[in-house]
């Protein structure tokens, strides 16, 4: 969602202007740490705070097949975590490593 949708996202839940300014604008600044850390392969010159690590780490786990909310995936490498406490403990990430231990084996 862009922030133009999300402006509009939240002015229709009547929450006030002055709020959503100043979270769009942490919004904003967070992702674009994001992009120097992707694009300039650089870290940001304060560092991340552990909420911004957080968010970064969940949003990666979206990218895991094994957390698509459409899909079941039954292969010998799937994750399969029955407990929350130990999915949030890892962020989501659960995806198994082939056998050879090579994260990028097919």
């Amino acid at each position: 969602m862009d922030s133009t949708n999300l402006k509009q996202a939240l002015a229709a839940l009547s929450i006030p202007h002055n709020h959503t300014s100043i979270g769009l604008t942490n919004l904003l600044s967070t992702s674009s740490l994001y992009q120097t850390l992707f694009l300039n392969h650089r870290l940001p010159p304060h560092g991340f705070t552990d909420t911004q690590i957080h968010l970064l780490l969940y949003q990666l786990s979206i990218l895991d097949t094994n957390n698509s909310p459409r899909r079941c995936g039954v292969g010998e490498r799937e994750a399969r975590i029955y407990s929350s406490i130990v999915s949030n403990r890892h962020f989501g990430m659960g995806h198994g490593i082939g056998r050879s231990g090579d994260l990028c084996e097919p």
